[in-house]
């Protein structure tokens, strides 16, 4: 009775209040504009959940590789969303790794990676 599901466009939309958001393998889909229009609303959350696919470490990786939003996702590029990197540039002491599991196949020669969950404090400034 006190839940109730919205459909938003997460780059041009109002974001709902609350205390968390979660936010899952979607900004591997949009382009790195779209990306930065969703972080500034971010601010109003105490706790921010972002999960999103990245390659092996090993892999030569290009960080926030742009691309025309759509269904592809940056692995498949050799790239991913990496929050703390240019253009996003995110306090690395506002991030915390809390889950890195093995991803699975995404197509024939393609690592599968990781899909990693962040906790985003978007107040938190420093340790």
């Amino acid at each position: 009775e006190k839940t109730n599901f919205l459909c938003l466009n997460i780059a041009e939309d109002d974001l709902p209040d609350g205390d968390v958001c979660f936010i899952r393998q979607v900004f591997q889909h949009m382009s790195n504009e779209q990306i930065l229009k969703v972080l500034k609303k971010l601010h109003k959350y105490k706790w921010v959940f972002i999960t999103e696919h990245y390659p092996n470490d090993d892999m030569n990786i290009t960080p926030n590789l742009d691309k025309v939003p759509g269904g592809d996702i940056r692995v498949v590029f050799g790239s991913a969303v990496y929050l703390s990197e240019h253009p996003f540039n995110l306090n690395e002491d506002a991030l915390e790794m809390v889950l890195k599991v093995r991803g699975t196949e995404i197509e024939d020669g393609v690592d599968p990676g990781f899909i990693i969950t962040y906790l985003y404090k978007p107040n938190r400034l420093t340790n």
